[in-house]
This record gives C-alpha cells, structure tokens and sequence, in this order.
C-alpha cells in the first residue's frame, strides 16, 4: 500500500481497500474521491455525513443519474470530474506548482513510441503517476 506517500501528500486518513471497506464501518467522510471509479455512490452514499460529497472521475450515465437527483434534494451529493483546459486553469496549477500546495506523483517515465506499455500500466490501477 501507499500509505507513507499518501500521508506525505498531505493525506489524514489512509485506507488500504484490500484489508478495509470503508463503506461498512462506522467512519463517515465529508469528501468520498474515488480516483478510479471503483465504487458507485449507491455503495459509498452510506459513509458519507449529512452533507457529504462522492465524486468520481468516470462519467457514466449512472453517476449523471445521480447528480440530477442529489442536486434537487438536500444531504449526500454525487458529482464528477470533467476537465477541460482553460488559459486560467493551468496558470491557477502552475502557481500551485510553484508554491508547493500541489504535489506531482511520478513513478514511471515511458518514450512516446511505449504509449501502448504505460497505458497497459495504467490500466493495473496500481501506477502511481504517469509521464509521456
């Protein structure tokens, strides 16, 4: 597990997923991240407190499903991440880059021609940062 990294990141609290689900303690979160989508708000809805926000990276339609629902009634919310590149939003990461609020993970490098190995890495859900 990544615990020391991510407690290094700035992390309070490190759940290793193999030996803990975190939806069936008692434990409720104010933020739920899923990074890589591996839980539906359905699953994570209960840990979260009474204002509680599960937001994923995988736009499905049952995560859309669940945004137009949530955002009409009060408590639990569920959103996702959409980027898009704006001229504000790189100059706000730059800065944070710059000030050190924003850390970047590498673990390994590939050549452009080994796109193919560094998104079969990716795809383990196990790579720790990406570069090409």
């Amino acid at each position: 597990m990544n615990a020391g990294l991510l407690k290094g990141l700035g992390a309070d609290h490190v759940i290793d997923y193999h030996e803990q689900d975190f939806t069936a303690t008692n434990e409720r979160y104010d933020i739920i991240f899923d990074a890589v989508s591996s839980r539906s708000f359905g699953e994570c809805k209960k840990a979260l407190t009474r204002h509680g926000v599960y937001v994923n990276t995988l736009p499905t339609p049952s995560i859309f499903w669940h945004i137009g629902t949530t955002t009409l009634l009060p408590g639990k919310k569920a959103a996702t991440m959409m980027v898009s590149q704006r001229a504000e939003d790189v100059a706000w990461i730059c800065e944070q880059l710059r000030t050190g609020r924003l850390k970047v993970v590498i673990d390994k490098v590939f050549p452009l021609d080994q796109v193919k190995d560094a998104l079969a890495c990716s795809r383990t859900g196990r790579a720790r940062g990406r570069s090409f």
